[in-house]
């Protein structure tokens, strides 16, 4: 059964403040206050709290009782009265679970594409034959990347924190480029050029073992 006596508010999240994600703090107000129209007096306000938040979310809020004229017209004309009202502050953060989660997969990412330079290099200081099967794990990275990506709670739109430079005092704002411009393009980029380095060695050395195959049927 829903409190007909109730109201919602929402207060939308645009995506300049979630460009610092996970470190992205929001902070929402409200106030509320009430006027019985028979008598033009202000009802008081009990309590007025902050429900639970959103998933992946913690709230701190803390409120206050104030009071403040408001005019209204009750029918009758322009009416003033003196309304008790209750204010409200919210911070809405990101869970420490949340933070960790993210950071995590970022470095993940991180250590895969480490994984795909080492390869390539371990495969451009052999002199024995390379096989085929070299290339299936930066190939499979340049897969598992975004979709790692894709796991970060709430689910961040792509793209939203490329270009934000470094240089900041807060720590939080230092950390926000590495998700998209470090934690992912940058990577793909890595990957993918670490992935044509092992075609063309690949491509290169399959030749002589064709050769050589055909002189042997000479003979």
């Amino acid at each position: 059964m829903y409190n007909l006596n109730a109201f919602t508010v929402d207060h939308p999240l645009g995506n300049p403040t979630q460009a610092r994600a996970p470190f992205d703090t929001y902070y929402l107000s409200a106030t509320v206050f009430a006027i019985e129209k028979a008598t033009n007096r202000s009802v008081p306000i009990i309590a007025f709290a902050a429900g639970e938040g959103p998933n992946n979310f913690v709230l701190t809020s803390f409120s206050y009782r104030s009071s403040s004229n408001y005019t209204y017209d009750n029918g009758t004309g322009p009416t003033t009265v003196e309304a008790e009202s209750g204010v409200i502050y919210i911070q809405v953060r990101r869970s420490q679970l949340a933070k960790a989660f993210m950071l995590c997969l970022l470095l993940i990412n991180f250590a895969l594409t480490v994984g795909s330079v080492y390869v390539t290099v371990l495969v451009l200081t052999r002199k024995d034959q390379i096989h085929e099967g070299t290339l299936l794990f930066p190939v499979t990275v340049i897969l598992t990347i975004p979709a790692l990506r894709n796991l970060y709670p709430g689910e961040p739109p792509f793209g939203i924190y490329i270009g934000r430079s470094l240089g900041h005092s807060d720590l939080d704002q230092a950390l926000t480029p590495l998700l998209d411009t470090f934690g992912l393009f940058l990577l793909m980029m890595i990957v993918a050029l670490c992935s044509t380095i092992l075609l063309y060695v690949v491509a290169k050395s399959s030749k002589p073992v064709q050769r050589a195959s055909r002189d042997d049927g000479k003979t």
